[in-house]
């Protein structure tokens, strides 16, 4: 059992400064739930790590629009290794979960609404504005 247990375990350890990607899962983001788990990256990256909590944590420097406690796992983490070929690699492409505030037309009157429930999906409110 503990053969199989262990087969895709890493034993890394990490060094203050160390650049490494995180794993980011969809439940994590309102934005991610609608879409399938298998169109999200998996590792997003590059963040530096600040300093060892545990023997299996690490505080990781996430940017603040990710709005994710800063501790990590040591399995959401992988090293990272340089691409030499490309160096577009190292950016974090994720784009930033944005709200609309502003809309284009104004609403004089709320004719009709209704909540749309969706099964494995959280549900919404729909409106027929004039």
């Amino acid at each position: 059992m503990k053969i199989w247990a262990n087969k895709k375990r890493r034993h890394t350890k990490y060094k203050v400064e160390d650049m490494t990607l995180v794993k980011l899962l969809p439940q994590q983001f309102k934005s991610l739930q609608l879409v399938h788990k298998g169109l999200v990256r998996k590792y997003e990256g590059l963040f530096p790590i600040l300093k060892k909590v545990d023997k299996v944590s690490y505080k990781v420097e996430l940017p603040p629009m990710l709005k994710i406690h800063h501790v990590v796992h040591v399995s959401y983490l992988k090293p990272y290794n340089e691409d030499k070929d490309d160096p577009s690699q190292r950016l974090f492409k994720r784009a930033p979960i944005v709200v609309v505030t502003s809309y284009d037309n104004e609403v004089e009157y709320i004719i009709a609404d209704r909540i749309v429930r969706k099964q494995c999906v959280p549900s919404t409110m729909e409106y027929l504005v004039k």
